[in-house]
């Protein structure tokens, strides 16, 4: 035998054969998405790019359109004809939830909920343009069409319809992931809670229709985020998801600022003056978190000046709402964001550049709430600042109204007094009950306000969801496989930072567009880390 031909050991083919190759493709593209053929869905992963916007502008300029040709010319007032116009919309809602695929009409329905507002909440000095359009989907059948003993909304029945197609589908379907369990069971054992604080309220001799409004929102939220947890696949949906809510938050910032220079523009030195809602602080400040988690991620120019084009587009929104709650959330969310990102270059250009930003930011600060007038300008840095000096009587009777919570927490701190019960006025700054007949079943601190509800037990029964929300965020952010992925799971952390300030500070726990933007925030987060987990 020569030595030439001599080869210790098993021997390694020079080269692999075709069926290797392409099984090496296969295994490759499913872990990276990287190489070999994907689906055209995977192709693009831009959340700027063509994701859904064409169809939500669509979409959006319609209801415009048509709820301020109502608004301005039929109004709200005849409950004959809101009855047919209820007939309509609720018509509209089937075909958004039946016409297309799960996860498209998910995706319409989510689109068109963030869109309008709250009927409750909108601004009463003026009719903005969509007031037609807010109270045909979000105020009570009871309320808007005269439907006896109907207090619900017909967003509430679009959501419960889309949630049962979407099971329905997923029992047909074997090509579809179900949600984890485990999320499952979260929203699940919140709303149990919800119902459980109710019935020991009621138990205890409580109201039962002022119950009513104190557990709407509530019970809500988990239905609404079942519905997005069955109806939306996966990280194949976060581009669109991302894209639909800075494309509102871009359009709702455009309104609020035609708005204020037109309708509310001799109401501007009003007590309490805001343009659209106290919401759209939520919706803002989330559009905003998307951006900066996604320009961090990617780090290309042309993106990254996008996302700053953009930022600056819905900022106009912010500054000029007149909400100092949404620079508590910029300034915290962010804090939230930057700490859970993992130690990598990544992180230590944005300490860098987190730096030069904070000192800029703290110049105009200070220089911003100096300067007399009443310029947009410097605005923001005359709200930001206001945070810091709380002496106005809005803070003030903010003050009153958590020591009266404390009060009541302190009569029952280990389970509450349940819902149905208004908490105790030991002081009295204001009388707001012409106003707001229900301020003291419902209070602006939602924090104290569920403490004092609940007690321990029931305040740590519903609170856990939140703390949940964010470690499925940080979980997801570390199993993430692209930079969609880990600006998602960035942006759902902020989201819930921003949430919890909402509840803190301005009665977050009963607002709509609040409870969508948590409910679809937990269902991508909990999707992320379960796909996350699997790979």
């Amino acid at each position: 035998m020569s030595n030439n031909s001599y080869r210790p050991g098993p021997q390694r083919p020079r080269t692999a054969s075709q069926i290797q190759y392409e099984a090496m493709q296969r295994r490759i593209s499913q872990r990276f998405g990287e190489f070999g053929e994907r689906d055209a869905a995977a192709v693009s992963h831009d959340p700027l790019e063509d994701n859904h916007v064409r169809p939500i502008l669509k979409v959006m300029a319609g209801l415009l359109v048509v709820s301020a040709i109502m608004t301005y010319t039929v109004g709200t007032a005849s409950r004959i004809a809101n009855g047919f116009v209820a007939v309509i919309v609720a018509g509209l809602v089937y075909h958004m939830v039946t016409r297309f695929p799960v996860h498209e009409s998910a995706r319409y329905f989510f689109g068109v909920s963030i869109f309008l507002e709250a009927a409750t909440d909108i601004p009463t000095y003026w009719h903005p343009p969509l007031a037609f359009a807010d109270m045909a989907f979000y105020a009570s059948l009871k309320d808007f069409a005269g439907v006896p003993g109907m207090s619900l909304p017909l967003f509430f029945f679009g959501a419960v319809g889309l949630l049962y197609r979407a099971r329905k589908n997923l029992r047909k379907r074997d090509d579809l992931v179900p949600p984890p369990r485990h999320a499952v069971r979260a929203l699940t054992f919140f709303l149990v809670a919800v119902l459980a604080v109710e019935a020991w309220g009621l138990a205890r001799g409580g109201n039962l229709q002022p119950s009513f409004f104190q557990i709407l929102h509530l019970v809500t939220m988990p239905i609404v985020g079942l519905t997005f947890l069955y109806a939306f696949r996966g990280p194949e949906d976060l581009p669109a998801i991302g894209s639909i809510i800075v494309t509102v938050a871009v359009a709702r910032s455009a309104l609020c600022t035609f708005t204020y220079f037109t309708l509310a523009a001799r109401f501007h030195n009003e007590e309490g003056f805001f343009v659209t809602t106290h919401a759209d602080t939520v919706l803002f400040t989330t559009a905003i978190f998307i951006l900066i988690a996604y320009a961090v991620e990617t780090r290309n120019r042309r993106t990254v000046l996008r996302c700053l084009g953009l930022t600056a587009a819905i900022f106009a929104g912010v500054a000029l709402n007149n909400r100092r709650l949404a620079f508590v959330s910029l300034g915290a969310a962010p804090v939230m964001m930057y700490l859970s990102l993992k130690p990598s270059p990544t992180k230590r250009k944005v300490t860098r550049a987190g730096f030069l930003v904070v000192g800029l930011v703290l110049v105009y600060l200070i220089v911003g709430s100096q300067i007399e007038g009443d310029s947009p300008l410097w605005k923001p840095a005359k709200l930001a600042m206001s945070v810091l000096d709380q002496k106005d009587s809005s803070s003030e009777s903010r003050d009153i109204e958590n020591y009266n919570l404390i009060y009541t927490m302190s009569q029952s701190p280990a389970v509450g007094q349940g819902f149905g019960w208004e908490y105790t006025e030991k002081l009295q700054l204001y009388d707001i009950s012409e106003l707001f007949s229900l301020y003291r079943y419902i209070a602006h601190n939602g924090v104290l306000w569920i403490w004092s509800v609940g007690g321990v037990v029931g305040f740590t029964a519903l609170w856990f969801i939140y703390p949940l929300t964010i470690t499925l965020g940080m979980r997801a952010y570390r199993t993430a496989q692209n930079p969609v992925e880990r600006a998602a799971s960035l942006a759902g952390i902020g989201v819930v930072v921003a949430v919890i300030a909402q509840i803190w500070g301005d009665q977050g726990w009963n607002s709509y567009l609040t409870l969508i933007l948590f409910a679809v925030a937990f269902a991508s987060l909990a999707r992320l880390e379960a796909a996350g987990e699997a790979a």
